[in-house]
């Protein structure tokens, strides 16, 4: 069974081969291939959005405060209350 899937905006390469805002024929198994990294690449940013420093989006949260939530060390330094819930930090706990 053979898939029409119509791509708009976008090169898609394969085998030197570009195609653009034309119906491609694809397998099955290649729709399969498409979706499965579709999801994996939203998964891994799901990943990086849930790791990352809230405050800066640029760092691993290594640092804990008291309430629960974290930042990196250098933003955590920084505060004097958590950027989350706002409650005055006490005390960082700094995770290795």
């Amino acid at each position: 069974m053979k898939i029409f899937v119509f791509v708009s905006d976008t090169f898609y390469c394969k085998n030197n081969l570009c195609l653009s805002l034309s119906a491609v024929q694809v397998t099955n198994n290649e729709v399969a291939a498409t979706q499965d990294i579709v999801k994996l690449t939203q998964q891994l940013n799901d990943i990086k959005e849930h790791t990352s420093c809230p405050v800066c989006m640029d760092r691993l949260k290594n640092m804990v405060f008291l309430c629960g939530h974290a930042t990196c060390q250098l933003c955590g330094d920084r505060m004097t209350e958590c950027p989350i819930c706002r409650k005055t930090v006490e005390k960082r706990v700094l995770l290795y």
